[in-house]
């Protein structure tokens, strides 16, 4: 009730006729900055419709744009906005970032949104880089991987990144393009992948009677561990796309590291030697080394890898 008064008095407030629409607080932020900022996308459509200034900056050089971007407003409102002030969507922050990056970025895993799609097919540079020179491919193959799996729990790659993937490349961008680390996008997957995997239709009752009796009915761990093997079998079919895609596997980044070096430095042992296995089959030297004379093998032995070291363990 509190909640519901708050919002009546503040839309009567907002539409007063005496009002200010672009009153500014002492840093100098203003109401449609506050409104977007918070996710109130009402109070902002009301400021919009009473002639808000849209092209105002907060202090790190975002437009509205960017902070309606990194919310979730609507698709609604960001189009209203491009209709009205349509140079925004192309318009860098302080960090060289555009409202495309951040509405890939602040995507939420399991709730897809429009605005990404939207605003690349209106046009903007796929291709736009950041001040650490990320393209939005470096960006998304941060994101969670979605894994849908069948009654069988056999699964499949869908969901946000996989169709934002293929968009992106349908409009030209790089899927090799390196940043400033010189380092691709793939190099993202294997130092920060993570993976949601929706069992929703997945029965598997042998498994999870098995699993039930190891774990003595803990469901969540039993959906754990039945995930991590959805992820585990799953993963080489995302390799195929990803060599479907173009992905060049031998780049090495600005510090000479290959992504074996990445693999062997990770302290999560999770599917790391099937990693890189596939990547050694793939034609990478795990005996190469980086600028300061090491070795995949010697990052391995300094993080302890011994699951790494064990591949090459002579008698």
């Amino acid at each position: 009730m509190t909640y519901s008064k708050r919002n009546v008095y503040l839309d009567l407030i907002l539409r007063h006729p005496l009002l200010d629409v672009n009153l500014q607080d002492g840093d100098g932020i203003t109401l449609i900055q506050t409104a977007l900022d918070v996710g109130d996308a009402e109070a902002a459509r009301i400021l919009i419709d009473r002639g808000a200034d849209l092209r105002c900056r907060d202090d790190s050089g975002r437009n509205i744009l960017h902070l309606v971007s990194a919310d979730n407003c609507g698709i609604d409102l960001v189009q209203d906005i491009i209709a009205l002030a349509p140079d925004l969507q192309y318009q860098f922050d302080e960090n060289s970032r555009t409202p495309l990056h951040y509405a890939i970025d602040c995507q939420k895993p399991g709730h897809p949104r429009d605005e990404v799609n939207f605003l690349i097919s209106t046009g903007v540079d796929v291709t736009v880089r950041d001040a650490n020179g990320d393209t939005p491919l470096h960006i998304l193959f941060r994101r969670p991987f979605l894994l849908v799996a069948d009654y069988y729990g056999n699964a499949v790659w869908q969901g946000f990144v996989k169709k934002t993937i293929d968009l992106l490349l349908s409009k030209g961008a790089d899927i090799n393009a390196r940043n400033e680390a010189g380092e691709t996008p793939v190099f993202n997957y294997f130092r920060a992948s993570s993976f949601n995997v929706d069992l929703t239709y997945a029965k598997m009752d042998e498994e999870r009677h098995t699993l039930s009796k190891k774990w003595g009915g803990d469901r969540w761990k039993v959906n754990k561990e039945l995930e991590e093997q959805i992820v585990e079998e799953t993963e080489p079919k995302i390799w195929a796309l990803f060599e479907e895609m173009g992905v060049e596997w031998s780049f090495v980044n600005a510090k000479g590291q290959s992504l074996l070096h990445i693999l062997a430095g990770q302290e999560r042992s999770s599917r790391r030697v099937a990693r890189f296995l596939f990547l050694v089959g793939k034609g990478l030297d795990p005996t190469a080394m980086n600028t300061k004379g090491q070795t995949a093998l010697d990052i391995a032995a300094i993080g302890k890898a011994d699951d790494i070291l064990a591949l090459y363990k002579t008698e």
